[in-house]
């Protein structure tokens, strides 16, 4: 299993160190679904969905990237997400011009598979 349990404590120190963890989980989740199944299930949600409280579209992109990798490639990532509120975090970046698509493709494919 892919030790990501450090890596979410790292999130909060800064928003360089936040997005280069996101880049590298992104890069292992490309790989395929038998990558994406060692990083679930794990921590690796909740601290998702902490940082699209983030107020960085640049981290907040990255986050979305990830979630959607894993909703593409883990089955059981979406309804998860749909269970410990993840539309609402999305919510706060529907206005966003740079995330606007991004947060509506994920919405669909939460909701829709």
């Amino acid at each position: 299993m892919v030790k990501i349990f450090g890596f979410h404590r790292l999130w909060g120190l800064c928003t360089c160190i936040c997005l280069q963890v996101l880049t590298v989980l992104c890069n292992v989740a490309e790989k395929g679904p038998a990558y994406c199944q060692r990083l679930w299930p794990g921590p690796l949600l909740s601290s998702l969905l902490d940082t699209l409280a983030f107020s960085d579209t640049e981290v907040v992109g990255q986050s979305l990237e990830l979630l959607q990798l894993l909703f593409l490639y883990q089955p059981g990532a979406a309804q998860a997400f749909l269970q410990q509120s993840g539309l609402q975090a999305l919510q706060r970046h529907e206005e966003v011009a740079q995330l606007q698509d991004r947060v509506h493709a994920l919405q669909q494919t939460a909701l829709h598979g």
